[in-house]
């Protein structure tokens, strides 16, 4: 005899989230066979569902304003780094075609980045990689920082995000629009993205301001 397994779905009926008017709809589902069956839905006003539905929204909230929180410190980093990086490679006795091919080999390396990004990233994990990703951008920055040796840079930009330019070009960003348009509502989602560019084009600007400080302060 096959065996059946009941499942609840909340469904959306004539009322707004947590109020009256969502239902609940049973079904069975035969194993085995992969038959679906809908035994009957009724009305259902359960505290708990309303509590289950504001969570999530608080959720989705959170993770939106990470979103941009991280987007927005990036962005900060890439237009201090699209000023100064350059200056700083010439300082250390770079001719411009050398430092040429280091920011070339590092935009190589982001377009590799986003795509093995996305094939792995859902495998591994978004928030896990989005960490590693952060690892990496941390650790190129400390290299770049410390270490004058030109091979060692190459390979620290490759496998780094260095941020060369001053719109972003590593992987994060399939991520990010990835994230956010899972947690979003399809009535917000154009509302959210125009937050998320502008914040971005925002930061890269105060980055850029910001690297002429040093200049005033001499």
């Amino acid at each position: 005899m096959d065996s059946v397994r009941c499942t609840l779905r909340l469904l959306p009926g004539d009322g707004a989230p947590g109020q009256a008017g969502w239902r609940i709809q049973r079904s069975l589902v035969r194993a085995g066979r992969g038959e679906h069956q809908s035994v009957g839905s009724h009305r259902g006003t359960d505290q708990p569902q309303t509590v289950m539905l504001a969570a999530d929204e608080q959720d989705r909230r959170t993770t939106t304003r990470l979103i941009l929180v991280m987007r927005g410190l990036r962005s900060l980093a890439y237009g201090l780094l699209s000023v100064l990086l350059g200056i700083a490679l010439a300082g250390e006795g770079f001719s411009p075609v050398v430092i040429g091919i280091l920011i070339t080999v590092s935009l190589v390396g982001d377009m590799v980045g986003t795509y093995v990004i996305g094939l792995f990233a859902d495998a591994w994990g978004r928030r896990r990689t989005l960490a590693l990703l952060a690892l990496f951008m941390a650790a190129t920055g400390v290299i770049f920082g410390l270490v004058t040796s030109y091979p060692v840079l190459l390979v620290a930009a490759f496998f780094g995000t260095l941020g060369t330019s001053a719109s972003e070009t590593a992987p994060f960003l399939p991520i990010d629009q990835t994230m956010m348009a899972q947690v979003s509502t399809p009535e917000r989602r154009t509302a959210l993205f125009a937050r998320y560019n502008l914040v971005a084009a925002l930061s890269v600007a105060i980055g850029a301001l910001v690297a002429g400080v040093p200049g005033l302060l001499t």
